[in-house]
């Protein structure tokens, strides 16, 4: 893809992606990761493709265009960015992001049921076994809650977990474990 279109991670970004994903994953990441603006579709989500391709809304740049970094200091666009890098991580562990997330999104255009909704539970492991058993849109968004909460200065306790584990990478329950 053209580099016209495309770019590495700027440093700022390689920084905010180490400290929100841990130096081995966010490492990872780092170096695995292309970011683009979103020019087709609706321009006002971001999408995450294979092979590690993100692309945001212009109004997630600084100064509105992808040359310059992401508003990472903004909790919203911080969470956001944090779940389409989840879904990288997903795609990392053979999960099947593209095609449940297409299903997730036409029952929500045909049922009204919303892909990302999940509920909160009040204790950390509680929380974590709910994340383990979610779908890839649930589980992009309970990072996204968590990251956005953190980069607002205000840590949700029922999702301490989720950072270890993601940070490790597990995002899915060890096998025999209940």
């Amino acid at each position: 893809m053209s580099s016209r279109y495309w770019r590495r991670l700027l440093p700022q970004e390689h920084f905010f992606v180490r400290t929100i994903f841990g130096d081995v994953m966010g490492a990872w990441l780092a170096g695995h990761v292309r970011l683009g603006q979103r020019r087709l579709g609706d321009t006002r989500r971001a999408l995450s493709l294979n092979g590690g391709w993100l692309s945001f809304p212009a109004a997630m740049f600084e100064a509105g265009g992808m040359r310059q970094s992401l508003r990472l200091s903004d909790p919203v666009v911080a969470g956001i960015v944090a779940h389409e890098l989840l879904h990288v991580l997903q795609r990392r562990q053979k999960q099947p992001v593209t095609r449940q997330a297409l299903l997730l999104q036409c029952q929500w255009l045909l049922q009204g049921r919303d892909p990302y909704s999940y509920s909160n539970c009040s204790s950390a492991a509680g929380q974590l076994r709910q994340f383990w058993r979610a779908s890839v849109e649930q589980q992009g968004q309970m990072w996204q809650d968590c990251v956005q909460a953190q980069v607002a200065g205000q840590p949700l306790a029922s999702h301490a977990l989720l950072v270890v584990a993601v940070r490790a990478g597990r995002l899915r329950q060890r096998m025999g474990k209940r």
